[in-house]
């Protein structure tokens, strides 16, 4: 019998003002690995979007959305960058944009709704007017 377990995982890095302040692993949730099988199919939309939020509930599988969702940006590229077998999807917050403390994130394939791919819940990191926050999620399949 051959094995070759493929395993998706997944980490987000927080720079506030060019200083990392966070990095933190995910969940990659149930309605992300089906979202996986459809683009296998060539359905469904690709990745794209990075959404902040306030909730502090630690991630399940069953979620398909943040707990409390402040803001969505479309990824750099639109789709994220794919080297070997990792994507990594770069979202950058410009001073007086999304103002305020954050402490979940999810990766979507739309700029409203859709389906979520990841979710993670973090420390507080409060972005205020004159800081910017750089936030790379990296996707690898092993």
């Amino acid at each position: 019998m051959i094995r070759n377990p493929v395993t998706l995982t997944g980490a987000i890095t927080l720079s506030l003002n060019g200083q990392v302040v966070h990095h933190q692993p995910n969940l990659i949730v149930t309605a992300g690995q089906h979202w996986m099988a459809q683009r296998m199919i060539g359905e469904g939309n690709p990745m794209g979007y990075i959404a902040m939020g306030t909730g502090t509930e630690t991630p399940r599988g069953t979620d398909t959305a943040l707990a409390s969702e402040l803001f969505r940006k479309e990824v750099k590229g639109g789709n994220g960058v794919a080297s070997n077998n990792q994507v990594t999807y770069t979202v950058e917050l410009a001073e007086g944009e999304a103002t305020g403390g954050i402490t979940e994130a999810g990766l979507f394939d739309s700029s409203k709704g859709g389906i979520m791919l990841a979710r993670t819940t973090f420390e507080v990191i409060n972005k205020g007017d004159t800081h910017t926050l750089k936030m790379d999620w990296v996707i690898t399949i092993t």
